[in-house]
């Protein structure tokens, strides 16, 4: 059988793009390909994500001589790479890693899970340098049409679109409660750029039109704690109202997002590119309202299975909830076609599907 070599960050840290790698590994394994992995763990926490450290250098020299090691012995026949760079130093990384693969194997599989590429060679002609030395005798993969557009100006060996998937738990008999309050949730890390304060401050703004809610934030703290999410809480005057919560996972999880009416992520990350939990919300069933932000337009349909605002537009943010908090009508309509556009596009087996005819198609070709 074919031999996949993947250079790949897999969780801890938790994130979209650690959890897609995971599944990727997992769905190649179970159809027969051999595989070999090069863990790229230089972050040990989302907060250390993007930023320079000397052990990640360390880490850098080291993971170079175990990928040469190993793909001298393992003899790919596809090497795929999680590209997924955004600082400098991780641009470099990315560079040397796909220009070594190359030496030793034709077939290179870029799977892009970042946004921005094109402002980021746009601001650096030794960025745009590297990207264009990488992207010409690369397959790349990304994840959607609009994040397509982000390479229009590189030439690149084969594009293909590969759009995120998870597991269909409501298809396993997970059922989603009804509530008199309708119940907002942001379940992400809290980060600033995800909109967390952009949210309490809508939320603020909802409690002084005296409307009747609950919101529940879930999430790892990053350079906003759950300490000082509380303090300004308190200083909105929205303790009645709001819940934070610590991270969770399993079936603790399932149950937040199974008693949540509203899906809200007014993100403004500038990497931010096909959140997986906007597809979970999506599974669920919720409306959800989010921003302009990477591949999110295409996931949420405005007007249909929730609502696009612009980054910050707190205005926006605050009369869309407003208008689902009022009309249960509303928010049911928004639910099934929620519910529709994740089952035919976003499930684990359009996932798997995809992802196989794609490395089918690379090992076929010259």
């Amino acid at each position: 059988m074919s031999r996949v070599l993947l250079i790949i960050q897999l969780p801890p840290p938790v994130h979209g793009a650690s959890l897609m790698n995971k599944k990727v590994l997992e769905f190649i394994k179970d159809n027969g390909y051999t595989t070999a992995i090069i863990n790229l763990d230089f972050a040990k926490s989302i907060g250390d994500i993007g930023s320079f450290r000397m052990r990640k250098l360390i880490k850098f020299i080291q993971l170079c001589f175990e990928l040469l090691i190993k793909i001298i012995k393992f003899k790919p026949d596809i090497v795929y790479y999680n590209f997924s760079s955004s600082g400098l130093f991780s641009i470099f990384r990315d560079f040397f890693f796909a220009k070594l693969s190359l030496i030793f194997c034709k077939k290179l599989v870029l799977h892009i899970h970042t946004a921005g590429i094109s402002e980021r060679a746009h601001r650096s002609s030794l960025i745009k340098l590297l990207y264009k030395c990488i992207f010409k005798y690369s397959n790349i993969i990304t994840l959607s049409n609009s994040l397509k557009k982000d390479l229009l100006h590189f030439k690149i060996k084969k594009s293909y679109v590969l759009n995120n998937g998870i597991q269909d738990e409501l298809s396993r008999g997970l059922k989603k409660t009804e509530s008199n309050t309708p119940n907002i949730l942001f379940l992400s890390n809290f980060l600033k750029s995800k909109g967390v304060l952009d949210l309490l401050e809508a939320l603020s703004r909802l409690k002084n039109l005296s409307l009747d809610f609950t919101a529940i934030f879930v999430g790892n703290p990053a350079d906003i704690t759950h300490e000082q999410l509380q303090e300004k809480t308190r200083l909105l005057n929205l303790e009645k109202y709001v819940l934070i919560l610590q991270p969770a996972f399993g079936s603790e999880k399932k149950k937040i997002l199974a008693n949540a009416d509203v899906f809200c992520l007014p993100t403004y990350y500038s990497n931010e590119a096909f959140p997986l939990v906007i597809l979970e919300a999506l599974m669920n069933g919720l409306p959800v309202i989010s921003t302009t932000q990477g591949a999110i337009p295409e996931i949420v349909d405005h007007g249909e299975n929730g609502y696009i605002i612009k980054p910050h537009d707190i205005t926006s943010l605050t009369n869309y909830l407003t208008s689902l908090i009022q009309d249960q009508n509303l928010r049911k309509s928004m639910s099934t076609n929620a519910r529709e556009k994740f089952s035919n596009n976003y499930s684990d087996d359009v996932f798997r599907k995809n992802l196989l005819k794609i490395f089918k198609e690379v090992l076929n070709s010259y």
